[in-house]
This record gives C-alpha cells, structure tokens and sequence, in this order.
C-alpha cells in the first residue's frame, strides 16, 4: 500500500500568525510557490488558508485583504499521519472536498502539506506499477490478454 509520505515534499508549506493578514499570507505563501498557508499560535496548527479561501471568503464578499488570515481561515483543520495510505488521504480529501490536508511526522508536528497533484502522482504512479505487473506476467506467459476472462466475460453480456 502507498503512503502519502512518500508523495509530499517536506517542508511545502508556508506558516504565518492568525494576526498575520490576508495581503501578507498571500505575498508569502507566492514566495514559497504555496497555494495554502498554515496558521500557528506557539507552534500548534490552529488553521489552514488555502487559495479556495482567498477566493470564495475574501474576494467574493468584498472583504479587505487587510483582514488578519484568522477571519477567513478553516479552523482545526484535519490532519493525516505521515504514514497514512493514500487512498485513505484521497477518500478525506474528496469527502471533505479538500485540496490540501496537513501531513503530521511521528512527533505530531506538522511537516508535510499533501496536494491533489501529490495524490494524482501517487495514483499514477499505482497504475504503472499495475500495468508494469501486467506486462510481466504476460511476458511470463502467466496471462494472455488474447484470452482475458474480463474481456471474454464482458463479450458474452454484449451479445
């Protein structure tokens, strides 16, 4: 199985106070090519603002981006362990309807921001695995796609 630990880069994260605003958020997190910034009050993760936040909470309701971060923010945010899998971390982001889940090391510190691109990559990276696995058993002589039960079975619900 997969785990997203594998998939993050650490330390993709931009961390700024909750009194830190919105104009200041933004210009650090583009310095760090971040799409989200972590809020922290002594050194615990009180909130996330990511660019959907920027863009829904802050532009299209006319607020200023002089506003402390804290005011837009998603509070408590749910974080992953480092060695969550990553269907587990895929199933949180989609429910939620996430893009962006922090990754927690095993001291319980934040270390890792996990992205769709990162679980897109590690979900690309499963299916090459699987078709690789496939093109050796068929090198192997162990399957033979001629005779696939899938596409024989598939075949007799056509007709």
């Amino acid at each position: 199985m997969l785990k997203i630990k594998d998939f993050v880069t650490e330390n993709n994260f931009t961390v700024v106070k909750k009194d830190t605003s919105v104009r200041e958020a933004i210009k650090l997190a583009k310095k760090k090519k971040n799409t989200c910034v972590l809020v922290m009050d002594n050194n615990k993760l009180i909130g996330i603002f990511t660019d959907n936040d920027l863009a829904f909470r802050v532009i299209s309701e006319g607020k200023s981006v002089d506003e402390p971060v804290y005011n837009f923010m998603t509070k408590d945010p749910i974080t992953i362990d480092q060695n969550t899998d990553v269907d587990t971390c895929m199933f949180l982001m989609t429910k939620n309807k996430f893009r962006h889940i922090p990754v927690r090391n095993s001291d319980g510190n934040v270390f890792a921001v996990a992205t769709v691109m990162d679980v897109l990559k590690a979900k690309v990276k499963e299916v090459s695995n699987s078709e690789e696995a496939r093109n050796i058993y068929e090198t192997e002589g162990l399957i033979d796609r001629e005779n696939d039960i899938i596409d024989s079975i598939t075949n007799e619900y056509k007709n």
